[in-house]
């Protein structure tokens, strides 16, 4: 049995590291786009005529892959992720840190719920809003930055620097009014870090501003907290060499 166990074990590492070896990493040189976004929006409490109607509100995804989001509306830890290059090393900076990135939530959005009470405003494909939202990092940890999906470019690297959306107008968003077709803010942007290893914490606060004539105020911090684990195929395998131990400890036992 424990002669079974070992074989099976060693034919888990060889298809992980061929696996490892031949698959570009995901979220490195062209990362896909993930389903979970931030979002913002305005009029958090959804009540007309209170004092947060023209106020900017960030809040996380209400669901992840269609269930509930149990932390909404704040992001649980993040998972960061080592990066490696297409020959397989790591991507390290001059300091030897390793790049970790968040594989979701990749993405910023407006909040277009169905009965229009954070809508940012606009219905008319031939005219523009006046708003122009833009993402602040308030604070973060010295290691933490982003990276544009678009054109890979880094971005929010200093406390202060802000990261304009893109406005775009889309059909299949609801607008408020029982139908579809608005204006929105759409931004895919990653969190990433140079980090000196795994389980090392990160943090960065944020707000929204609006650089447009509209003049929403600026929304609360919004705090997203991060951890550095290790890719998926490395914690497989650690998995299965603790598996291992504990089948040999048993065995010296026994």
């Amino acid at each position: 049995m424990f002669k079974r166990t070992v074989f099976i074990f060693h034919v888990i590492v060889f298809l992980a590291t061929f696996a490892m070896a031949n698959d570009l990493p995901a979220g490195y040189e062209d990362p896909e786009h993930g389903e979970a976004h931030t979002h913002i929006g305005i009029n958090w409490d959804g009540i007309s005529g209170t004092s947060d109607d023209n106020k900017l509100w960030i809040g996380s995804s209400q669901t992840i892959d269609g269930e509930s989001n149990l932390d909404w509306p704040n992001w649980s830890v993040i998972e960061l992720v080592p990066q490696y290059d297409e020959l397989g090393y790591p991507v390290l900076n001059d300091q030897g840190q390793q790049l970790y990135i968040a594989e979701e939530p990749d993405g910023w959005f407006s909040a277009h719920p169905e009965n229009g009470s954070w809508q940012l405003g606009g219905t008319d494909e031939a005219m523009a809003p006046e708003w122009n939202i833009s993402i602040k990092r308030v604070s973060a940890t010295d290691v933490f930055f982003m990276l544009r999906l678009n054109d890979g470019q880094i971005a929010l690297n200093n406390d202060g620097s802000t990261e304009s959306m893109h406005k775009e107008w889309e059909q299949w968003l609801e607008n408020g009014t029982g139908g579809y077709g608005a204006w929105g803010c759409h931004h895919h942007i990653s969190f990433c870090a140079w980090a000196d290893g795994l389980g090392q914490t990160i943090t960065a606060t944020f707000t929204a501003i609006d650089a447009g004539s509209t003049g929403f105020a600026e929304s609360d911090p919004f705090t997203i907290q991060f951890v550095t684990v290790p890719e998926p195929v490395t914690a497989m395998i650690l998995a299965c060499g603790a598996f291992w131990v504990r089948c040999r400890q048993k065995r010296n036992i026994g």
